[in-house]
């Protein structure tokens, strides 16, 4: 279920970003096919120090159940951060990345309320 959004000033993201980071929100949460989102949100104004840069790092903002464990929620974390940073020729410092969980009752997938 995991959705993940990255923001950046790049108006498309590298090829095949999108699916590598999938494919290891799958893994590291141990997930079926088909079961995570990533979207590419390119965006024209904003500030962040280092943004002037080319090629500067996306912002990440991953949204997921809370059943996950501290374990396999930093597998993703890191595991995301490598594919960034390859993707982007960048250090994994420069790559933010920020958890929100969902709680039981605050989703609705596949046409039910996950509780």
């Amino acid at each position: 279920m995991p959705i993940i959004h990255l923001y950046s000033k790049e108006g498309n993201p590298p090829s095949g970003l999108l699916e590598k980071i999938a494919e290891e929100a799958l893994c590291s949460l141990q997930l079926p096919p088909n079961h995570a989102w990533v979207l590419w949100h390119s965006i024209s104004f904003a500030y962040k120090p280092g943004w002037e840069k080319e090629r500067a790092a996306p912002i990440v903002d991953i949204v997921c159940k809370e059943i996950y464990s501290k374990k396999q929620i930093h597998h993703l974390l890191f595991r995301v951060q490598e594919v960034i940073s390859k993707s982007f020729y960048c250090s994994p410092d420069e790559v933010f990345i920020t958890v929100r969980r969902v709680t039981s009752g605050h989703l609705l997938a596949r046409g039910t309320i996950w509780t």
